[in-house]
């Protein structure tokens, strides 16, 4: 597999793991795509219909970064159009499910349905390093308050 990397701010960030690429490159070549942004400002509501038509080819989405930054009704209207072949969010456009608009809650309920889309409970980031990571930092935290 080649591996396509972008990111807006940094330079010289490629090896060989993978390659430093130009956003039109990977809306050129990329079958799957994987986000692992923060949600600022500049994010929110990022990932629409017009940015997912830019794809030449069908492709896989995953998103385990934040939910806003993709607009699940536009997502769901990509899976209809075939311009999306699947998806795999482990984040929700609301993730206050007690709060959630009669039109979020169809929609969500809509992705389901299409048998193309999988969600999971904001666990992408959970494991057994991580686990330990945050062990390490607590402890190291509370050793500055002894």
């Amino acid at each position: 597999m080649n591996v396509l990397a972008y990111d807006k701010y940094l330079k010289q960030y490629g090896d060989e793991f993978a390659e430093e690429s130009k956003m039109e490159k990977i809306f050129d070549e990329a079958e799957i795509i994987s986000f692992h942004i923060p949600l600022t400002q500049e994010t929110l509501w990022m990932i629409g219909r017009n940015y997912l038509q830019r794809f030449t080819n069908p492709i896989h989405l995953i998103n385990t970064s934040r939910g806003k930054i993709i607009r699940h009704a536009e997502l769901l209207q990509s899976i209809r159009e075939g311009k999306i072949l699947s998806a795999a969010c482990d984040v929700f456009e609301n993730e206050n499910f007690s709060e959630q608009t009669t039109e979020e809650q169809t929609i969500f309920l809509n992705l389901i349905q299409t048998g193309k889309v999988i969600f999971t409970p904001h666990i992408a980031g959970k494991s057994y390093e991580s686990k330990e990571k945050i062990a390490d930092t607590l402890i190291a935290k509370i050793s500055t308050l002894i």
